[in-house]
């Protein structure tokens, strides 16, 4: 159950026996750690730590003695030199560091856009990148209608659609207005109306949605 259903959940509630524990080795054990012992989780000992007004000592749990900040960067860079030469794993930030720069590579985004197209549909958007009214939008949906003429067309991103088939539509349906992040025209929005989720329109001045699966076609 849940709390908006009028029941709590059962809150964790700290034995004498662990509270011991906790200022015991706290200062001079890792939370994964400590967590582990107490059988909690890691935000639970952050919080009963501020609580109690626990700190980490500093101190090493090899050695015994103090870390100083010259000491603690050496650490880092053997670490990181120990990565390169393949004898340990990275230490945490080097790897969110290589997540970030994998997550900037060409293959990896146009795979982001790719899994994006397939759910999102498609908005009028700004003109560079991803976000560029253009058919690799990451937005973009793929839109099959019937126009007035009876000439069914499938296309991807119906911003782009509308702009580089101005041609289908009067002209005072293709002007566009701001705000500039999301521009639209009567045309756009006629169209949208034709696939929305929720009470669609049945028709757009003579246009229709299909839903059946036709070949591709790129507007031109």
């Amino acid at each position: 159950m849940t709390k908006s259903r009028g029941i709590m959940r059962p809150r964790w509630v700290w034995t004498q026996a662990q509270i011991t524990l906790m200022t015991e080795k706290y200062p001079i054990t890792s939370n994964t750690h400590l967590a582990v012992m107490i059988g909690c989780t890691v935000p639970q000992i952050i919080r009963k730590a501020k609580a109690l007004g626990l700190q980490k000592s500093g101190i090493s749990t090899l050695t015994g003695r103090s870390l100083s900040h010259e000491h603690r960067e050496s650490i880092q860079q053997g670490l990181l030199r120990a990565h390169k030469e393949g004898r340990l794993k990275p230490p945490p930030q080097a790897t969110i560091q290589a997540m970030r720069e994998g997550a900037r590579r060409p293959e990896v985004v146009a795979k982001r856009a790719q899994l994006a197209s397939a759910t999102m549909k498609g908005r009028p958007q700004r003109m560079e990148t991803l976000s560029a009214a253009a058919e690799h939008n990451a937005r973009a949906k793929i839109y099959t209608v019937l126009t007035p003429d009876r000439v069914t067309l499938t296309f991807k991103n119906l911003s782009h659609f509308i702009r580089q088939n101005t041609h289908l539509f009067a002209d005072s349906d293709v002007v566009w207005h701001p705000p500039e992040s999301h521009p639209w025209c009567r045309a756009q929005r006629g169209l949208y109306s034709l696939f929305k989720e929720s009470n669609p329109a049945s028709e757009w001045k003579g246009w229709r949605a299909v839903k059946k699966t036709v070949p591709s076609y790129r507007a031109v």
